[in-house]
Order: structure tokens, then sequence, then C-alpha cells
């Protein structure tokens, strides 16, 4: 009789051991994952963002686009606009901290943490993506623009050509697009 008054005090305590375990174990496992998992959740939802705003500019985009280049390459365009009468060529960069840069620059300067990090002046390369649209359809008007999508700052000017992403627009552009322009952008649609 004794033994199974034990058996069964011995199969109650497992049982509250496990019912503590478990859970503890499953929690700390959602932690770690959420921790491995959360730069990259971050940079989906950035990038749904940034869509959602650039989408925003005109009546149709095109994202994530190769094009040729004209001298046996391509070139990677983030985004093309159609807005209106005109395209938008963008080139998103994701930067933090603060920007010191101008059209005339070779390198500009990203300021994070009191770290100096030197890039390319991206007004440069977008130079070269609109001349590839350009080649593709030249009898419509291409504007070129940089856009930066981070919590950068520029704290002396801002350069032409360069947009923030919380200074884009909040609602949809709804302007008529007329048929010789949407032939043009159906010419850029096949490179997808």
């Amino acid at each position: 009789m004794i033994d199974k008054s034990k058996d069964i005090y011995s199969f109650l305590l497992s049982i509250e051991i496990y019912s503590v375990v478990i859970p503890s174990l499953l929690i700390l496992v959602l932690i770690f994952l959420s921790w491995r998992l959360m730069p990259c959740i971050r940079s989906i939802y950035s990038a749904l963002r940034i869509k959602r705003h650039v989408k925003k500019l005109g009546s149709k985009t095109l994202s994530n686009i190769k094009l040729p280049d004209g001298v046996d390459g391509e070139v990677y365009i983030d985004h093309i606009v159609l807005s209106g009468e005109k395209l938008i060529v963008l080139d998103v960069k994701q930067f933090d901290g603060l920007i010191y840069g101008n059209e005339n620059l070779d390198q500009w300067t990203q300021v994070v943490n009191q770290k100096n990090f030197q890039f390319k002046n991206p007004l440069m390369q977008i130079q070269n993506h609109v001349l590839a649209v350009r080649s593709i359809v030249p009898e419509l008007d291409i504007e070129g623009a940089v856009l930066f999508a981070g919590s950068s700052h520029f704290p002396k000017r801002r350069p032409e050509g360069v947009l923030v992403l919380n200074d884009l627009p909040k609602r949809a552009k709804d302007t008529a697009v007329p048929d010789h322009v949407l032939s043009n952008w159906k010419q850029l649609c096949e490179y997808r």
C-alpha cells in the first residue's frame, strides 16, 4: 500500500516539474528565435514600408529591375515610378546617422555613433540608371532621385535629387497617363 502512495506522489511530482520546465523551455526557445529573427523581420518591414511610400509617387511602379546598361552589362534599379507623363528612377539607401555630401563630391560621409564611413556619391550612380532607362524609352521625361529610407539626417543641406522617406507624399497621386506613355511603360515592364 505504501508503495502505491509513493508511486502516486512521485508521479504527481514529475507532472509538476514538467508543467514548469516545458513551458519555461518553450519561452526560452521563443525568446532566442525572436532575437535571431529580429534583423530579418525589421528588414522585411522596412522593405514593405518603402514600397508602400514609393507607390504613392505615381500610378504604377516597377521594383527590383535589371536593365542593360548599354555597355554589355546590367544595372540594378530599386524602383521606377510612372507619374503622369514622366518616370522617376529611385535608388534606395538604408542609412542611419548623419549624412554629409553634395552633388559635386565623389565621396559622401555617414557618421554613426561618432564613426565615419565613406561611400560613393549615389547621385552619380542614379545618373547611370537614368541613362539605362532612357536608352529603352528615349521619348519620355525621366528624373532620378536617391531615397534615404533609414533614420538618416542631412545636418547641412540635403542635395538636389535626394529624397527622405518621411518627405514623400502621404497619399497616391491620381494623375492621368497618356497612351504613348503607357506603351513606353509596357516596354520597361518586359525587363521584369
